[in-house]
């Protein structure tokens, strides 16, 4: 009977040490906020190709990001008929590097690696600095301007 009531005590006593332990492994309401504003949405630039003028070329690169930390890039380019002339999808492993979620790392064993400096998120807008290296750990990184439009899934 006395053991049982030492088992119940010191059970009751983790319990409350720790409930009161700061959690690990979960997110603040800025971080979840940036979560959420880029996996809840497709993004997607466009743009035309006018080295010919006789054929522009349009181009569109979508992107999708979901919370397990999987990616998708879809590049399509298409001719002034409207026919697809290339089309492919490469996926990405994906992180953010950095405490406020300012760096996503993108991975893919086939295409390298992707370092995207986020200068704005929004629920329509997403514009990033592109690199392939970290550019908070180098700054003088050739890094290429990215602005995405949100899309519904």
């Amino acid at each position: 009977m006395k053991t049982g009531k030492l088992h119940l005590f010191l059970l009751i006593l983790g319990l409350l040490i720790c409930s009161s332990c700061e959690r690990s492994g979960y997110y603040n309401d800025d971080q979840r906020n940036r979560l959420d504003l880029l996996t809840s949405v497709r993004w997607t630039e466009q743009s035309t190709n006018s080295y010919d003028p006789e054929n522009p070329i349009v181009s569109r690169q979508s992107w999708s990001f979901d919370k397990k930390g999987k990616a998708s890039v879809t590049y399509t380019w298409t001719d002034k008929n409207g026919d697809t002339v290339y089309n492919e999808t490469q996926y990405y492993d994906w992180t953010f590097t950095t405490e406020n979620f300012a760096v996503i790392y993108l991975y893919s064993a086939s295409h390298g690696d992707l370092f995207w400096l986020i200068e704005k998120l929004t629920a329509d807008e997403l514009r990033v600095k592109a690199a392939v290296m970290d550019p908070v750990l180098n700054p003088t990184i050739p890094q290429r301007l990215i602005t995405l439009q949100a899309a519904p899934r």
